[in-house]
């Protein structure tokens, strides 16, 4: 019979290392950004804000231009308004018009030879569908 000495060692003990974590993504503003905390914060960062400037409805103040057209509400990118409001409709809306896609339109559509805006009035998607 063996001895204590000459017995086989034991296996070592296997570690489990549990990695909890309590991540926290606030709700994105009106240009898309958010806040990502891997950690719950041990403070709100918005605490120093009065809430008299959380409430505050209007425009605010600002010294970025903005280009002029029904439904454009975004500042001027470029010194071309025709791409802003293309930009604009591409950011808007459905997240399915890739930058591919919007290049396709303007190659394919809007600069065929055969494409006319004046062709557009009263134009409706569903009815021209039918």
């Amino acid at each position: 019979m063996p001895t204590e000495e000459q017995s086989t060692p034991l296996a070592p003990l296997h570690r489990i290392q549990l990695i909890v974590r309590d991540t926290i993504r606030t709700v994105a503003n009106t240009f898309g950004l958010w806040r990502e905390y891997p950690h719950r914060p041990s403070f709100d960062p918005d605490s120093f804000v009065p809430s008299y400037d959380l409430a505050t409805v209007g425009e605010a103040q600002t010294d970025i231009e903005e280009t002029s057209g029904p439904g454009c509400s975004v500042p001027s990118t470029s010194k071309n308004p025709t791409a802003d409001l293309l930009l604009d409709w591409q950011n808007t809306g459905s997240e399915l018009k890739s930058n591919s896609e919007i290049n396709r339109l303007v190659q394919d559509v809007l600069r065929h030879p055969d494409f006319s805006v004046k062709d557009l009035d009263g134009f409706d998607a569903a009815h021209e569908n039918q």
